[in-house]
């Protein structure tokens, strides 16, 4: 049955690198009715090993189109590491119905912004392809990007979700520049969760579908790439606040 998740693992990659989420809300819902029995912690852990191998694979190709901010993306992931470590620790401690009656209303208000004004004010710069991001920009991602870090790791969506509105609304990053940068901050900060999930025991018995995550969502991340070339920005917004809408409302239906 775990051969399943093959066609799964490509879905999630070709979905999930398009819009620069990593696809944690894709897999999430599924292993929840799949495996009931799944602890939190085992679920997280499943999730952001697949979302670590999708955002590699994905990163890669978007190195090629050069599209990565790496002096950005380098300092929001060095930032959001110690959140997201530290989400990993707390997730056994945490209650988790307050915290997701919160985030979840949270992430129904972004929805809404990101929907109701999906037309982007870019610079200049960002229009003719020399968009860099300020200092004070890679400032204030940096102080972000702690807090994704820790959230996204608790719920086990990677953190893209977050941060891909992050960049484009509040930093002004081109659409493209920031699903691919948000997909290079995705590979390191849940390589170093998926490390930690590894140590506590978290994935022990679950390397079976892990495995065949893996071998579905590496070239569906490459998919996902290359479609981004022919999908107008404006599109990938909009695609991005329907899918926070949903995982507003899933996260607060698991809070019931």
């Amino acid at each position: 049955m775990e051969w399943l998740f093959i066609p799964l693992g490509f879905a999630v990659g070709v979905f999930g690198t398009l819009i620069g989420i990593g696809g944690g809300i894709i897999l999430i819902p599924i292993l929840i009715l799949t495996y009931p029995s799944f602890k939190p912690d085992t679920i997280t852990a499943i999730s952001l090993a697949m979302v670590f191998a999708n955002s590699l694979s994905g990163s890669t190709a978007y190195a090629k189109m050069k599209r990565i901010k790496y002096k950005a993306g380098f300092v929001y992931a060095a930032a959001a590491i110690p959140g997201s470590i530290l989400g990993a620790l707390l997730i056994a401690y945490v209650n988790t119905s307050l915290f997701n009656i919160a985030f979840g209303v949270v992430m129904i208000i972004i929805s809404g912004y990101i929907i109701l004004r999906p037309k982007l004010e870019l610079t200049s710069a960002a229009l003719d392809g020399n968009f860099e991001p300020t200092p004070r920009a890679i400032k204030i991602g940096a102080l972000y990007s702690t807090a994704v870090g820790l959230f996204s790791s608790m719920l086990g969506l990677g953190g893209g979700i977050i941060h891909v509105p992050l960049l484009i609304y509040l930093l002004k990053f081109p659409v493209h520049l920031a699903t691919a940068t948000s997909h290079f901050v995705l590979a390191i900060m849940t390589g170093s969760v998926t490390l930690v999930h590894i140590f506590d025991g978290s994935l022990t018995g679950q390397w079976l579908i892990v495995f065949f995550l893996i071998i579905g969502v590496i070239p569906g991340a490459q998919v996902g790439a290359f479609l981004s070339r022919k999908v107008h920005g404006v599109w990938i917004v909009r695609i991005l606040g329907l899918v926070l809408a949903l995982t507003g409302f899933r996260v607060l239906w698991m809070a019931r």
